[in-house]
Order: C-alpha cells, then structure tokens, then sequence
C-alpha cells in the first residue's frame, strides 16, 4: 500500500502530561482505524506541538502501542506565529 501521508490534528485543555498522552493515543487510534493503517508501511511520524505545550512528548504513548514502537518518531515545535492556535498538535504518517 503506497502512504504519501497522512496528517490528523487535535487540541487539549491544558499544558497536562495525562492529557496529552491520552490525546496523543486518541488521535493515534483513531488516524490508524479510519485509514487501516499497519506500522510495517509508515515510514516515520512526526509530531509538531504548539510552543505552549511541553509536559510531555507525545512519542511516549505512541511507542507503547503493539507493533508502533520500531517506526521512527520524532517530536518538534510549531512556530509560535502570533494569533495561532494554541494549545494543539499535529501528527504527520509518511
């Protein structure tokens, strides 16, 4: 299966590790179940986080996912451009 890639976004409450870990791992679950995703074809996801967000590296949650641990990961911040969402992160598969 040929993967161009594939990007899903999300937002949380608060500058939390729990709920940016269970974010992360809802939007995980979710972005592999609508697009019947296999680890085996993902080259790499890369994580983009909004500069207010540093309590935790949404990469933990994700290597802890069954087969989804030897895809490579990598975490960056966004530009804080002014006016921007905040708040938020994206996920990029490749």
């Amino acid at each position: 299966m040929m993967n161009r890639g594939i990007r899903g976004a999300t937002t949380v409450t608060q500058n939390d590790e729990q709920e940016i870990l269970q974010e992360t791992l809802r939007l995980m679950e979710e972005m592999i179940r609508r697009n019947e995703l296999q680890p085996e074809y993902i080259s790499n996801i890369w994580i983009t986080m909004t500069q207010d967000l540093n309590a935790a590296f949404p990469a933990k949650v994700i290597r802890q996912l069954a087969g989804w641990d030897l895809v490579p990961l990598m975490c960056s911040v966004e530009i804080p451009v002014e006016g921007s969402l905040q708040d938020a992160f994206d996920s990029w598969f490749r």
